[in-house]
């Protein structure tokens, strides 16, 4: 099933199930995590979350798909990727616990650094992300 990041045409692989490897690098963690968003993706019921690597709990419609949002890398204006983010992921009937489960993967490069590295605390709710 193709999908369009950053004007480049991908494809998505079959989902393979496979242990979640110790690591603390960041890029591995978000990695995981849209590893698990794709697994849970082909899965015809409603998608819930265990409080996987630290994330909080949110669960998806079974149907959902993740809009195409330009990722942010940590250069330019994060406040216009986070209104952005926050408009499409709201037109999507997302609520905050779900907008905050997805945001890791809006992220890339140094942004992707900084979200692994702040504390759970620091990421329970939209005002503490934006």
């Amino acid at each position: 099933m193709p999908f369009t990041l950053h004007s480049q045409t991908e494809v998505a692989p079959l989902p393979v199930t496979m242990p979640t490897p110790t690591s603390e690098d960041p890029y591995a963690r978000i990695d995981r995590l849209e590893q698990r968003l794709r697994q849970l993706r082909t899965l015809d019921k409603a998608i819930t979350w265990e409080d996987f690597d630290g994330a909080p709990v949110a669960s998806l419609p079974a149907k959902f798909r993740l809009p195409e949002i330009e990722r942010y890398t940590g250069i330019g204006c994060h406040r216009i990727h986070l209104r952005l983010y926050s408009t499409i992921m709201r037109a999507h009937g997302l609520d905050e616990a779900q907008m905050i489960m997805l945001f890791p993967m809006s992220l890339s490069d140094d942004a992707q650094c900084w979200f692994a590295s702040l504390d759970v605390s620091r990421r329970r709710t939209w005002d503490d992300l934006a």
